[in-house]
């Protein structure tokens, strides 16, 4: 099995572009991974259910995939980055 990397910040024609795709997906998934298990966390502590305690990390981690991707697309330089031009994405 190969896995392929997935870039957050690359280059474009010769501009910085952020792959905003693979970082929503990136942080749905580590959000809803780690929203289900603070929901069933929560869940089996109190026996209750808490959609918040899904939504909130969703939020979290959306945002710091986010937010990474625009800081490192900033301060890197640009001969640094690596090139999407002809992967399809």
């Amino acid at each position: 099995m190969q896995l392929t990397k997935r870039v957050l910040v690359g280059t474009r024609n010769g501009k910085r572009v952020i792959n905003w795709p693979v970082v929503l997906l990136l942080g749905l998934i580590v959000g809803v991974v780690s929203g289900t298990s603070g929901a069933g966390t929560w869940f089996l502590l109190t026996k209750e259910f808490s959609l918040s305690a899904i939504v909130f990390p969703v939020v979290l981690f959306v945002g710091w995939f986010s937010g990474t991707a625009i800081r490192r697309g900033f301060s890197v330089p640009i001969e640094q980055l690596p090139s999407l031009d002809g992967r399809g994405e």
